[in-house]
């Protein structure tokens, strides 16, 4: 038989793709996860059989003597070569292998229960430094080629503690800390000096002035240092998205830190009071949830936000809950949800920001914008928001381009003209544009129409239970709505499109109230299709009228 040699400094991928037969062979052993192409492909690439044999603690004897058994010849010893191996191929990384790729498999690695710290050792070898959009790459990537969403979703933190200190954001804020610094120190000695020169003996009063602009000297090469400008400038401009959620974030932030030590005191009227004043949090996660996934997915195609981190904040969400009625009796819970909620303030700051300042534009950083007030805010009254000084420039812009996307200016054949305006003819009547708009605002329900495409075409104006963001007009109303969600979403549709059912009822509490949520098929006077109207109707006021009659 022709000798077969393996190199034990090739990695796995190279060895199974020159011989087939061993993937059969390892996974006997207890590798598993070889015979998952993606595993392979990933993992595969930065893996030996040394390497992973101390992983997974298998002897390299055991390994050594079963595939010699299968007539492989194998250069290895007893007296500790595979673990100088192991130590050399920490330093060295295939060529051929993109950032991307090796991104993912560190991602993967995690995600198959290594120790962060072992692999944080390699990426930070490998990695002077991540950008935000090659964190989201990854984890698109790995959903994409069949990782469930789920699972990438509940390694999610422990993904972002990964990349701690190593993305651009942080690396220039330390560099522009470490400027800031210096630049203190000299003008605290200039002053020093110049006082000792002033003859009147009255000491100086000390100019301010800000650096930034000598900032970009010190970040690190490579950096997207543009973009990373940009989202610092969009922080400190009052009124602007991310000024508004960066304001939040250091409100979460002190709130937590609040909940934690009235943990410590055991401090139970305290807790729970902070616990319910921070599930507002909702809020905050609903201006990223509906107004930036939805729009880096559809428009940018980086899908990876929205699959991963919507998912993680539902569950912040429904864990807070969980815990507010005995957080004491739940101590345990409570720190792993304040932790999950500190690792998506990391989060927010260092790849959703970046990504938002990478690629959004003018007119649609305005209509995320117009749209936040449906959300609230966190820790900040509605009146002390200051007013964002560019959005009255980028109203015409942001309502042209949402009038194009929204097929906005079509006529339709109904609509005729009564007293010199618009009007609606039906065959029970006829009512100015309007008038119908002030009918339909009066109804005491909130109303949104999905046509026979899924695209979001109306709702009607005011208060809501649920906020409704014009951004969400003109688009598919799956993107309106979590990952977890979807696949129900579409089956509804499904059914009231087939016929299979004409309406469903979904009751639920909501602020404290019961609430009916109805969804119906819209039917033409043949029965044709046409779309889906969601009717939401606060039920507290019936239930107390019945309540009282009994």
């Amino acid at each position: 038989m022709m000798s077969r040699t393996l190199d034990l400094n090739h990695n796995v991928q190279e060895l199974c793709t020159e011989y087939p037969e061993l993937t059969g062979i390892m996974a006997d052993l207890g590798f598993k996860d070889i015979t998952k192409p993606l595993a392979l492909a990933t993992m595969g690439k930065i893996m030996t059989i040394p390497r992973g044999a101390a992983m997974k603690n298998i002897p390299m004897k055991n390994i050594v003597d079963v595939l010699r058994a299968h007539d492989f010849e194998v250069a290895w010893s007893e007296d500790g070569d595979a673990v100088q191996e192991q130590k050399r191929e920490r330093q060295t990384v295939p060529d051929a292998l993109s950032r991307k790729d090796m991104l993912k498999s560190y991602v993967y690695r995690l995600m198959q229960g290594e120790d962060l710290e072992e692999v944080r050792k390699d990426f930070v070898i490998n990695f002077s430094d991540v950008s935000a959009i090659e964190i989201a790459q990854a984890e698109q990537e790995l959903i994409r080629t069949g990782t469930p969403v789920s699972e990438v979703q509940n390694l999610c933190d422990v993904h972002s503690a990964l990349f701690h200190g190593a993305t651009q954001a942080e690396k220039i804020a330390r560099a522009e800390e470490a400027v800031q610094a210096s630049y203190q120190a000299q003008q605290e000695q200039k002053q020093v000096a110049d006082t000792k020169e002033n003859k009147s003996g009255v000491r100086l009063i000390k100019k301010t002035v800000h650096p930034d602009r000598l900032s970009g000297l010190f970040a690190p090469a490579g950096f997207e240092q543009n973009v990373m400008t940009q989202m610092k400038e969009m922080t400190q401009e009052e009124g602007h998205p991310l000024w508004i959620l960066h304001q939040e974030n250091l409100r979460i932030e002190a709130q937590l830190t609040q909940i934690e030590k009235a943990a410590e005191r055991r401090d139970d009227e305290a807790l729970k009071a902070l616990l319910q004043q921070i599930k507002a949090v909702a809020g905050h996660y609903g201006k990223k949830d509906e107004l930036f996934f939805p729009l880096l997915k559809r428009k940018y195609d980086i899908s990876g936000p929205s699959d991963v981190m919507w998912g993680v904040d539902g569950e912040i969400r429904e864990e807070l809950r969980n815990v507010s009625e005995n957080p004491l009796q739940m101590q345990d819970r409570l720190t792993a949800v304040l932790k999950r909620m500190r690792e998506m303030i990391y989060k927010e700051e260092n790849i959703l920001f970046p990504l938002g300042a990478q690629y959004f534009t003018d007119a649609e950083w305005y209509s995320i914008w117009r749209d936040m007030p449906e959300f609230g805010y966190f820790g900040i009254e509605m009146a002390q928001v200051p007013v964002w000084r560019k959005a009255e420039a980028l109203k015409m812009q942001a309502e042209q381009e949402a009038g194009e996307r929204s097929g906005a200016g079509e006529k339709s054949s109904e609509v005729q003209e009564q007293g010199g305006k618009a009007a609606v003819s039906f065959p029970t009547g006829q009512m100015s544009a309007e008038q119908l708009r002030a009918v339909l605002n009066t109804m005491p329900y909130e109303i949104t129409f999905v046509d026979d495409q899924n695209i979001t075409r109306y709702f009607n104006e005011g208060e809501k239970l649920f906020p409704r963001p014009l951004s969400a007009l003109g688009t598919e109303v799956f993107d309106c709505h979590p990952p977890k969600a979807k696949p129900v979403v579409k089956q509804l549709i499904e059914d009231l499109r087939e016929g299979r059912r004409d309406f469903m009822d979904v009751w639920m509490p909501k602020n404290g109230e019961p609430t009916l949520v109805r969804y119906m098929a819209v039917r033409d006077e043949n029965g044709k299709y046409m779309g889906v109207l969601e009717v939401v109707q606060k039920m507290g006021t019936a239930a107390a009228h019945f309540s009282e009659k009994a």
